[in-house]
């Protein structure tokens, strides 16, 4: 059964949105002196930026991606509600602190943050289902358990709020304590994404190893924001009360976001018109930014008490980064290893960091050539395809529809993802898939993979015709 595409969201309605949270913001600043970190301009910054990459995301993406693009419009909504709640509670709690509505409000703004947390996992899981061999659909619906537990103790046990002030609705010692279970399991929730994404990477081959690996990226470098940002918000800690380390903990949130909603949503895209240079050099970002998250904390926990000066500091966190190099290089090749070789698993032609070699990687990546984008418009990749290999006489015996689901096959999507890209159901695309294996006369056996066998004829063919045109 077809999914009506979904409608993109226009820039004139995004844009009054962004105008309207930021005059809230700006307008509960003057009215509410006391304040909050969900209104500061640091934060109102970042949720604008990030919800920009959101947008950017959302009508980049072609219109088959229903649910995909409902999630990014979602959290286009989420992003700007978090500052916009607390805007909202501040304006109540100045006018009466008492009423209801304050009330309401004191309860939604501290939980507005945890769909942003759900997300850090939930994207690089969906993007998972949609390429490669896809996963388990109880992995989602497990994050999103926790997510709405989670939702609900923060609601009932949350502490007295700036600038409202007002108990929690429950007040007990073994509800607290439940809900920092809950809490603390839901934060260790936010892993399943990363590492889902990039075991997935390391067992996927052909197209879909590229675009899993940029899942992977991105999805490890969300965790890894929010924890510097941490880091730096207990560097920035004054006063006890003071909201710069909330501030900076979700400034690095909004940036965790955004990562991971522009790389899966790159790694959708049809074709992928990204080169394994680029995606080698993105995975050296990610744990560079890992090692000085370690050089940061090594130098904290040394300097406790802030007995070192400035300088000191600085080359001791410089020194942790150098030490950690060797670790560093292992984790590069770990992450880059399958993006650079062939789906038979042979090393790409040179390529100077093999399993066993001891080049650097940034000196071993810009040897990498970059690979050339597939032919065709992004919008219609089952049609520029087919339009290579539609008049072969070994695909003649397709429909059209067969072609563009094959081809679809043949650059990494899954069942589920091909079934979206198309607003197709996934039994429709698994019955064309099984008339493709038939026409083609692929082989089935314990010893042979007709989803491989076939990827390899389609490109086969596709180079065949490409050469010959």
């Amino acid at each position: 059964m077809k999914r009506p595409p979904s409608r993109t969201l226009g820039l004139v309605p995004a844009t009054a949105a962004m105008v309207a949270v930021s005059a809230l913001v700006l307008v509960a600043d003057i009215v509410s002196p006391a304040g909050s970190a969900g209104t500061s301009s640091w934060v109102l910054a970042c949720a604008l930026v990030t919800a920009s990459v959101i947008l950017t995301a959302h009508r980049g993406l072609d219109p088959g991606w229903v649910a995909w693009r409902r999630s990014t419009l979602g959290l286009f909504c989420v992003t700007l509600g978090y500052p916009a709640a607390w805007a909202a509670l501040g304006l109540a709690a100045s006018s009466d602190p008492a009423s209801s509505t304050t009330r309401a409000l004191a309860a939604l703004a501290p939980v507005a943050h945890v769909p942003v947390l759900a997300s850090l996992s939930l994207l690089p899981l969906l993007a998972v289902r949609y390429i490669g061999q896809g996963s388990s659909p109880r992995l989602m619906a497990g994050v999103l358990t926790l997510a709405v537990g989670d939702a609900v103790m923060l609601a009932l046990l949350a502490p007295p709020m700036t600038p409202v002030g007002l108990a929690p609705l429950i007040d007990s010692g073994p509800a607290v304590a439940i809900g920092r279970g809950v809490n603390g399991v839901f934060l260790a929730s936010t892993l399943v994404g990363p590492v889902v994404a990039t075991r997935a990477a390391r067992a996927a081959t052909g197209e879909a190893r590229r675009r899993l690996t940029l899942v992977a990226i991105a999805a490890l470098t969300g965790p890894v924001l929010v924890l510097g940002c941490g880091v730096l918000g207990g560097l920035a800690a004054g006063a006890p009360d003071s909201p710069a380390p909330v501030a900076v903990l979700l400034c690095g949130m909004n940036a965790a976001l955004a990562v991971i909603v522009a790389g899966t949503s790159r790694a959708l895209r049809t074709p992928l018109a990204l080169g394994r240079q680029v995606v080698s050099r993105l995975a050296v970002g990610l744990v560079a930014l890992l090692a000085g998250l370690v050089a940061v904390t090594v130098v904290l926990l040394v300097d406790s008490g802030g007995a070192l000066g400035g300088v000191v500091a600085a080359g001791l966190a410089v020194a942790v980064m150098l030490l950690i190099r060797p670790l560093e290089t292992w984790v590069t090749r770990r992450l880059v290893g399958p993006v650079l070789e062939h789906p038979d698993g042979a090393p790409a032609t040179g390529d100077a960091m093999t399993s066993t070699g001891s080049a650097e990687p940034t000196r071993a990546l810009p040897a990498v050539p970059r690979e050339p984008a597939p032919p065709g418009p992004a919008h219609e990749p089952g049609q520029s395809a087919c339009a290579h290999v539609g008049g072969d006489p070994r695909l003649a015996v397709l429909t059209p529809r067969e072609r563009e689901v094959l081809g679809l096959l043949a650059q990494g999507l899954s069942n589920s993802g091909i079934a979206a890209r198309l607003v197709l159901s996934e039994r429709t695309v698994d019955a064309h898939l099984r008339s493709v294996f038939t026409k083609l006369a692929l082989p089935d056996s314990t010893h042979a993979n007709r989803r491989v066998h076939a990827v390899l004829a389609w490109n086969g063919i596709r180079e065949e015709s490409l050469e010959a045109g």
